[in-house]
């Protein structure tokens, strides 16, 4: 997949091209799972339909509607503002607004992974009515989900300036920097706290989260029309954000209340007021060192000046505050690892003199 996109970008292949190579990406992936589980020998053309009964049926139809309703509600939602600012702002607005929207969704990215790591063991913990376990796991998920999601905002935020001259026509996608600025914060609510998703949808109450979908999407068109037109995409990115604000809000409340599980710990909230921090730091840098109009070279030296002040140093902070312990872990066999490198090589040297 990477390298399609590598050629596509480098202008070796068309746009035709491009799509075609999409698809034999995907068949070529979809060949390979289907011949795995022939090898595994447990792929079967004749499945057993003995066991679906009729109230399992009836049960099956109506959760899958459920299910289907909520998800197309889900997805329709974060696209709104997207529709907002084509309608009110035009074409041109739209495509700024896409770059940001691109941009800020790279804070997403680390909980594909832990979800579809955790998402098992939530949903047995609860079958099982195991409210520790499933507190315990989604605080996990939250927490390190939080950590780092927070520096994934800062590389972007604190590089903003760099980023935008980097890009062809920077000056134009430059003005959607505020709109990109309030869906970082929307992204990184929503990373954080997605798994409260997985646990009202896998317990007896998830009938609770269509409400909840329809909530967002009608908290996103009013919050939309109210903050659009004064404030333009900009506005548009805090009316989203302060929509799914509101959404997980009344979501982790609920999930307390009727299913006793807690999300977020004093780490998690701690963790958000380093970033607040970090952010009042990156502003007062910028509006007392920062040149009005700098070149790229001036850019990059500040550029390390500001990731070592406003990401490196806080990261070391919080890593040496123990804000999560897998984190901590983690970085602690990276470093392990090195230090065995670095040891091997000084051990090899004195071997050859």
């Amino acid at each position: 997949m990477l390298t399609t996109y590598l050629l596509y970008a480098f202008d070796h292949i068309s746009l035709t091209g491009f799509v075609v190579a999409i698809c034999v990406t995907y068949g070529i992936a979809a060949i390979a799972n289907i011949t795995y589980l022939l090898r595994l020998g447990k792929f079967s053309w004749k499945p057993d339909l003995s066991y679906l009964t009729p109230d399992l049926k009836r049960n099956f139809y109506y959760y899958t509607l459920f299910m289907l309703t909520s998800a197309l509600s889900g997805i329709l939602a974060p696209m709104l503002s997207s529709y907002f600012v084509t309608a009110q702002l035009g074409l041109k607005s739209t495509g700024i607004f896409a770059i940001a929207t691109y941009m800020a969704s790279m804070i997403a990215m680390p909980y594909r992974s832990l979800g579809a790591i955790a998402t098992p063991q939530i949903a047995q913990a609860v079958k099982d009515h195991d409210d520790e376990q499933v507190s315990m796991l989604t605080q996990k998920v939250a927490l390190n989900q939080m950590f780092v999601g927070i520096f994934v905002f800062l590389a972007i935020w604190v590089n903003v300036d760099l980023i935008y001259a980097l890009l062809p026509n920077g000056e134009l996608y430059g003005t959607g920097r505020y709109a990109l600025f309030f869906l970082l914060w929307g992204q990184l609510i929503t990373s954080a706290l997605m798994i409260s998703n997985n646990v009202l949808n896998y317990s007896h109450h998830y009938y609770l989260s269509l409400f909840f979908t329809i909530l967002l999407t009608a908290a996103t068109i009013g919050l939309n029309a109210i903050m659009l037109p004064p404030w333009g995409m900009a506005g548009s990115a805090a009316a989203s954000t302060l929509a799914f604000l509101l959404f997980y809000g009344l979501q982790l409340w609920v999930i307390h209340k009727v299913l006793h599980v807690n999300i977020l710990t004093k780490n998690t909230l701690y963790l958000v007021v380093v970033l607040l921090f970090v952010l009042a730091c990156d502003w007062l840098f910028n509006k007392m060192v920062m040149p009005k109009s700098p070149d790229l070279v001036i850019l990059f030296l500040l550029a390390i000046v500001k990731n070592i002040m406003l990401i490196a140093l806080p990261a070391y902070y919080c890593y040496k505050k123990e804000l999560s312990a897998d984190i901590n872990y983690l970085i602690g066999q990276i470093l392990l690892k090195i230090d065995e490198i670095l040891h091997r090589n000084k051990t090899d040297n004195h071997r050859n003199r």
